[in-house]
């Protein structure tokens, strides 16, 4: 895990429980998680997959941190309505620095 997030989840309702279970265990701090540089890398029309960047940092008594660098690199399908959804999540971390964990761990969601 890192940041007490476990290394898989599967669906909505345990993504939402586990970000709720975070943001209990961190109240005291700021969080703050960027996403940029969004790149669609391949796209037909039955499918999109997607890259971008990410950077999670917090605030604790005054001190700016940097939590966690690294990508994502997505897998997007239209739903029946035809609104794209998200299939498939795998967030590659490339540092850690405040949370002990090593660079080029892949996690996928």
């Amino acid at each position: 895990s890192i940041d007490g997030v476990p290394s898989a989840l599967h669906g909505s309702e345990a993504i939402v429980a586990a970000m709720r279970a975070r943001r209990e265990r961190t109240a005291a701090s700021i969080r703050r998680h960027a996403v940029s540089t969004i790149d669609v890398v391949e796209q037909s029309a039955s499918s999109l997959r997607a890259r971008s960047y990410l950077l999670t940092s917090s605030v604790d008594a005054g001190e700016l941190r940097l939590l966690v660098s690294g990508r994502y690199d997505d897998l997007l399908a239209p739903d029946a309505a035809g609104r794209w959804r998200f299939r498939s999540r795998r967030v590659t971390v490339d540092a850690t620095p405040h949370l002990g964990g090593r660079p080029g761990s892949a996690r996928p969601r």
